[in-house]
């Protein structure tokens, strides 16, 4: 747990994106490389095409996260990160790389993330926003039991 524990909703969200800010590009490239090796795909392309999409996407990526942890948008931050699979999806997608297999939750649930990025925890992004994301969600339902009362 973290030292430094969020006295706010506010400070909670304040953390989740400090954290976030350097991961989401390493996601993004690593979701797209995950499969590229899966599928044993090599391209002299594959380099620039994931630097260009990780330079587009991450800012727009980071501008969702931090309408939905603000309350903004009122959706759940890694609801965020699972409409984010579309930059990597036509990465590989133009790289040639085949759908995979997704059991029938995956197919219904996130039906056009065809190659099974759409992450399922916090930890499925990066190991450092599973205590903000948890602290994150912990705060916004304290806030949400508050208002109930």
């Amino acid at each position: 747990m973290p030292e430094n524990l969020p006295r706010s909703r506010a400070e909670a969200a304040e953390q989740l994106l400090a954290a976030a800010d350097g991961v989401i590009p390493l996601w993004l490239e690593r979701c797209v490389r995950k499969i590229l090796l899966e599928q044993r795909i090599e391209s002299g392309e594959a380099d620039t095409k994931i630097s260009l999409m990780v330079r587009q996407a991450s800012p727009m990526v980071m501008g969702e996260l931090g309408a939905s942890v603000t309350g903004v948008r009122a959706d759940n931050p890694l609801q965020v990160f699972r409409r984010a699979v579309v930059y990597p999806t036509l990465v590989l997608s133009e790289l040639g790389a085949k759908e995979v297999h997704r059991d029938d939750f995956s197919r219904q649930s996130f039906p056009n993330d065809i190659f099974g990025l759409s992450p399922a925890t916090w930890i499925d992004v990066d190991e450092s926003l599973h205590d903000p994301g948890l602290i994150w969600g912990a705060w916004t339902a304290r806030e949400a039991l508050d208002r109930e009362l």
